[in-house]
């Protein structure tokens, strides 16, 4: 697949689009941020200089960046400032989301916490103990409920299917529109490298579901979707969790 290519600016860079094989590459070989092993997989743009690769997307008068910048030199000031200076030139507003603590402190942009994601070291971690009760529960709760926990059998069409539905359930649900660049459609041919889905039902019928996908090298986890029935077993994903 072709890419975009532009050349004439203070830093040279080219915009690449998401079907192009030179950022898959990039990505599948570099991943260094959760979002980084799905980005491609997904309908952005990407702007790509010998600093790194900030994928966006075009909405309005803006530039959404979508996630941590790939960072080549360790040198993100310099990456951001050069993606502003081409956001400047096309007249455009740059805004963005799901950004870790260090690139969020390096953007030169207002900055507001409408959530907080959190490390758990899996090592360390125990049944025991009072920060670990709610497990505990979860588990009680599954076992008397007759939940069934289970790996998603991907090539399964049908299984498959009914997740699918479930998330259309659970989205109807909710009261606001889907930002479509912010909370992406359950799609299998999104599924990031090492993905796997998970699925917790009642009587062979999906009561939450979860993907899980590794990064950084494979040393830690990412949880990416977070799905449950509406109306149904109120602590199903905590159970999924757990197990």
């Amino acid at each position: 697949m072709k890419c975009l290519a532009l050349t004439k600016a203070t830093h040279p860079f080219k915009i690449l689009k998401s079907d192009c094989d030179e950022i898959k590459a990039i990505f599948d070989n570099y991943a260094q941020f959760p979002l980084h092993t799905i980005q491609h997989r997904s309908n952005r743009l990407f702007y790509y200089s010998k600093n790194g690769v900030i994928p966006f997307v075009r909405r309005a008068g803006s530039f959404v960046v979508a996630g941590d910048p790939l960072v080549f030199n360790n040198n993100i000031k310099l990456l951001l400032s050069e993606f502003m200076e081409y956001a400047h030139k096309k007249n455009k507003a740059v805004c963005g989301y799901y950004f870790s603590k260090e690139t969020a402190e390096a953007l030169p942009l207002l900055k507001y916490t409408a959530g907080v994601s959190r490390d758990l070291s899996l090592r360390k971690f125990n049944l025991k103990g009072y920060e670990s009760r709610d497990i505990r529960r979860a588990i009680n709760y599954g076992l008397k409920n007759a939940l069934v926990f289970k790996e998603v059998n991907l090539e399964d069409e049908k299984e498959v299917s009914s997740i699918i539905y479930l998330e259309r359930k659970w989205f109807r649900a909710k009261w606001r529109p889907r930002i479509k660049f912010i909370l992406s459609k359950l799609e299998p041919s999104h599924r990031a490298k090492n993905e796997k889905w998970f699925l917790v039902s009642k009587n062979n019928q999906p009561e939450a579901f979860v993907s899980i996908h590794s990064f950084d090298n494979s040393k830690k986890l990412y949880v990416n979707h977070m799905i449950q029935k509406p109306g149904g077993k109120k602590l199903a994903l905590d159970y999924l969790f757990s197990r």
